[in-house]
């Protein structure tokens, strides 16, 4: 009979020269060597986002802190902003206040020296009358 035509099943199958075996050794051992290659090349990609993922976070994380230390730094200026108008303000009162008691001052100097114009004049006139009286009596 002819078998070249004839379905071959597993069992039937005619043993295959020596050559065969070695060659299916080759290909397992070029699939390992391909595996592994694939699986090196996968793992240093996954290294490589892994590091990319590492990296933005801690860029992150130096950006926070640095709005954090820029915030507060802006919070302090302002602190220091309103502490100077509150000194600024407490010197504009001091002065006001100064003018004030000086303006004051002077106006009770110049009530203190009518006061001692307007006594003398008293004083004076009271002599004078005194002195006329004396002479009105003399006569």
């Amino acid at each position: 009979k002819n078998f070249i035509n004839a379905p071959v099943s597993k069992d039937s199958a005619p043993s295959k020269p020596a050559t065969v075996p070695e060659k299916s050794q080759q290909q397992r051992t070029a699939a390992q060597k391909r595996d592994r290659a694939q699986a090196k090349v996968a793992s240093e990609k996954q290294r490589r986002e892994q590091a990319k993922v590492v990296a933005a976070e801690k860029q992150r994380q130096e950006q926070a802190k640095a709005a954090s230390a820029e915030k507060q730094r802006q919070e302090q200026a302002k602190a220091a902003s309103v502490e100077k108008q509150r000194q600024e303000q407490a010197t504009r009162r001091a002065k006001q206040e100064k003018a004030r008691q000086e303006r004051q001052k002077r106006l009770e100097d110049i009530e203190a020296t009518k006061k001692a114009k307007l006594d003398q004049r008293m004083r004076e006139t009271a002599k004078q009358t005194q002195i006329a009286e004396q002479k009105r009596l003399e006569a």
